[in-house]
């Protein structure tokens, strides 16, 4: 439970938030994060192939994905590494399961990008 504390603690001070919701500290009494019906409407639709749900889905998480790409990779490659996980969305949006929220979901595929990115980018420096 520390190891979840510490990343909620981080993807909170990364999303700009000034305090921890209970939920994410492990209180069993506080209510968790779950998807909002709007945006499991526009999940689906968008797993169904909707481009105008996607898009919607772009304009409203955007800043997350540029935010947690500067913080990781700085403002450089960010631009390019949004571009690639929103490509990894668009290609995995039949994955998600909407057992959390979007931003969730989108947060871990953001963060995993970024270290590939990284990565790759330091073998061709190599």
């Amino acid at each position: 439970m520390r190891t979840l504390a510490r990343h909620a603690s981080l993807r909170f001070a990364i999303l700009g938030h000034g305090h921890i919701p209970e939920a994410i500290r492990g209180n069993p009494g506080a209510r968790s994060f779950r998807l909002s019906p709007s945006e499991r409407v526009l999940a689906a639709r968008a797993s169904r192939g909707d481009v105008g749900a996607f898009s919607s889905l772009v304009r409203k998480h955007s800043q997350l994905v540029y935010r947690v790409s500067a913080r990781m990779l700085g403002v450089q490659e960010a631009q390019d590494a949004s571009q690639e996980v929103w490509l990894r969305v668009w290609r995995n949006i039949h994955r998600f399961r909407g057992e959390s929220a979007f931003s969730t979901w989108l947060y871990k595929i953001t963060v995993n990008t970024c270290l590939n990115y990284s990565k790759r980018e330091a073998r061709r420096r190599s």
